[in-house]
């Protein structure tokens, strides 16, 4: 039987995502995260009250099972230690199958390297657009979207394997 399904996500411009005049104007669908079958958690290198704070601002505290900020882990990323301290925290197996959201495509590097399957938030990427820059070319990166919302639908409706 396999595993469980492990989604981490980073905090800022990857659950939200900020225009020019740093608004708040995509922010991920709560609705989306209820359809998401598997373990849920934030892991980001601001602090942890900052994460809390914000993660309870715009109502979505309760979705996830733990928050892990580099204050509390004792590192940042993209140190490699800090993704192992994550899988070590969580539990992590060879069988589960982890899902990692970041705006930073340093940041999937290392992610890559312990197993996770690496997607990455650009929101000026453009699937649509040839001349579009795609960083999913790069090996590290399985998938890259212009914001969350389009990334977790996608995920949702994978067939079941």
């Amino acid at each position: 039987m396999g595993g469980r399904n492990v989604f981490i996500f980073d905090l800022d411009d990857t659950l939200y995502q900020k225009d020019k005049d740093n608004k708040v104007f995509s922010i991920i669908n709560s609705d989306l995260l209820d359809q998401l079958n598997g373990i849920k958690i934030v892991f980001s290198n601001a602090q942890y009250y900052y994460c809390l704070d914000f993660l309870k601002k715009i109502d979505i505290l309760h979705h996830f099972s733990a928050v892990y900020s580099a204050d509390t882990l004792e590192g940042m990323k993209p140190s490699i230690g800090v993704y192992q301290k994550v899988a070590r925290l969580t539990g992590l197996t060879s069988v589960d199958r982890v899902f990692f959201f970041d705006d930073i495509g340093v940041n999937l590097i290392n992610a890559k390297k312990v197993g996770w399957h690496t997607i990455h938030i650009d929101q000026n990427y453009n699937k649509e657009d040839p001349t579009s820059i795609s960083s999913s070319k790069l090996d590290f990166i399985d998938m890259t979207y212009n914001n969350i919302n389009n990334a977790l639908y996608d995920i949702i409706h994978l067939p079941r394997t």
